[in-house]
């Protein structure tokens, strides 16, 4: 999950009125792509930092709508880009502020003369009412002009699961390292790699791990004669 790191709670939304860019000063994507997603992403990035930039305008006219951090309506609201937030965020040091694009981006090492040029096209598509480099789908496009600027540091956070697991065949029979199955042993639900990988898709998945394979390894262990005492 993307997160600035304000407090102690995690958001897992990047407001739709920020744009998103690495070091390089460059968009890498959409600003509202999922956060199973979006994490990773920022993982891929030079020093796995990426950073918000937004203006004067867009802080005092957006960001007190929230509903973006609450897409399942569920009656949830993150305060942490509102602008009380990212007002007193600054005062700690902790957001860049400043009259020009080229010192917002000194402050944390980005690429100011990359910045300015993300910034003038994101601009243009702004104008146009869309995004046609990596086609967000904002409720309301926020050009980045009116000064002061600022600038977010944002990192991936929070393992909501250790994905990765025992590996399994279509028996559900647990293989080892050289993909043999190891008899005896089955498994379904959390403890199995084979679902998710490296990626978390999203809340409910493990259920229907668990179901699925689960239903699997039963049939498959009911099937199994077992060697009874003395045998063998």
């Amino acid at each position: 999950m993307p997160t600035p790191g304000f407090e102690k709670s995690v958001e897992a939304f990047i407001p739709p009125w920020t744009i998103l860019v690495n070091k390089e000063g460059r968009r890498f994507v959409a600003e509202l792509a999922p956060y199973s997603v979006l994490g990773y992403l920022i993982n891929d990035q030079t020093d796995k930092r990426a950073f918000a930039i937004f203006d004067e305008v867009a802080l005092v006219e957006a960001s007190g709508n929230t509903k973006y951090s609450d897409p399942y309506k569920r009656g949830t609201r993150v305060p942490t880009w509102h602008e009380d937030s990212i007002r007193s965020q600054a005062q700690k040091g902790k957001v860049s502020v400043a009259n020009s694009l080229g010192q917002v981006a000194a402050h944390f090492g980005i690429d100011g003369l990359a910045l300015e040029e993300t910034v003038r096209l994101y601009n243009e598509d702004c104008a146009a009412g869309g995004d046609s480099h990596f086609f967000k789908k904002a409720p309301q496009y926020c050009p980045v002009r009116t000064p002061p600027f600022y600038a977010v540091e944002v990192r991936a956070s929070i393992i909501g699961f250790t994905a990765a697991g025992l590996d399994i065949d279509r028996r559900a029979r647990v293989l080892d390292l050289h993909q043999r199955p190891i008899p005896g042993l089955y498994a379904a639900g959390e403890v199995l790699g084979c679902i998710h990988g490296k990626r978390y898709g999203g809340g409910g998945l493990s259920i229907s791990n668990a179901v699925v394979f689960g239903r699997i390894a039963g049939e498959s262990a009911a099937q199994t004669r077992w060697l009874s005492p003395g045998e063998g």
